[in-house]
């Protein structure tokens, strides 16, 4: 009996020695396993066994129809065309911004043009101002008080009044009269200075006021008194009255009270 537990350890001994010599050798679970398997298959339901079923599937890929390649959306086309629409109205805003800035340009040039012009016009009339008053004689006169008529003078005036005379009013605030030998000038406006030129026989009276009007020229039909040119000088506050006449500037004489300019023929 004692040799019975040593025989059974020596079987399992040589059995593990065995396993290691050998590891490839196939195991009690190994088989049970192949065992498991087997019955399994044994009793599998047929139908779970077919490898190449023919299952009906439903194929979701959408049909394309001839026509339909290449097509925008309703969406893409709208928003295109509204894209159009925006551009050609944007091109159209463009066009007529240019066209009022070049009228505007254009606009701008002839102010330039005109303001040039009149400030050319301006400096000839003022050198010509100057010209007149560097070549003649110029006397500064003061208003004295109406001279009285003497007994020896009235048929003198007489004479003149029996003559034709004839009025013109040259400007709102100047008027004339004149006769063949005598000119009377009425103005509301003082007279500044007065002087001639023997040269071109003009007789010039300057009046200060601060007026503005455009230069007028009148022809006279008188004998001594040919015409008559009144120009302003604006800036100066001053206008002037220059009179052609037939004889030598020197031959006429020039006065005047508080309301009225004589020109008398010497």
């Amino acid at each position: 009996m004692k040799s019975l537990p040593l025989i059974v350890t020596s079987l399992l001994l040589v059995a593990s020695l065995e396993a290691r010599e050998n590891p490839f050798m196939p195991t009690k679970a190994y088989d049970d396993e192949v065992a498991r398997l087997m019955e399994i298959d044994e009793n599998y339901p047929p139908e779970f066994l077919q490898k190449n079923q023919n299952i009906e599937t439903e194929d979701m890929t959408p049909i394309l129809h001839e026509g339909d390649v290449n097509k925008p959306l309703p969406t893409a086309v709208a928003k295109s065309e509204e894209e159009m629409k925006k551009e050609q109205m944007k091109k159209e805003a463009q066009i007529q911004k240019e066209k009022e800035l070049q009228e505007a340009l254009k606009k701008v040039e002839m102010a330039k043009k005109e303001a040039a012009k009149a400030k050319m016009e301006k400096e000839k009339a003022l050198a010509k101002a100057k010209e007149l008053e560097e070549r003649g004689p110029v006397v500064y006169v003061k208003p004295r008080p109406q001279e009285e008529t003497t007994p020896q003078e009235e048929p003198k005036m007489q004479d003149e009044m029996q003559m034709e005379v004839k009025s013109i009013k040259v400007l709102p605030f100047l008027t004339i009269e004149y006769s063949n030998n005598k000119m009377t000038l009425n103005s509301k406006y003082k007279i500044m200075k007065k002087f001639y030129l023997e040269d071109e026989k003009k007789l010039i009276i300057d009046f200060k006021g601060n007026v503005s009007f455009f230069t007028k020229k009148i022809s006279l039909d008188s004998t001594n008194f040919k015409q008559l040119i009144a120009g302003n000088h604006k800036e100066e506050q001053f206008f002037r009255v220059v009179i052609l006449v037939e004889n030598m500037p020197s031959t006429y004489d020039i006065s005047f009270d508080d309301e009225l300019v004589y020109v008398t023929s010497k």
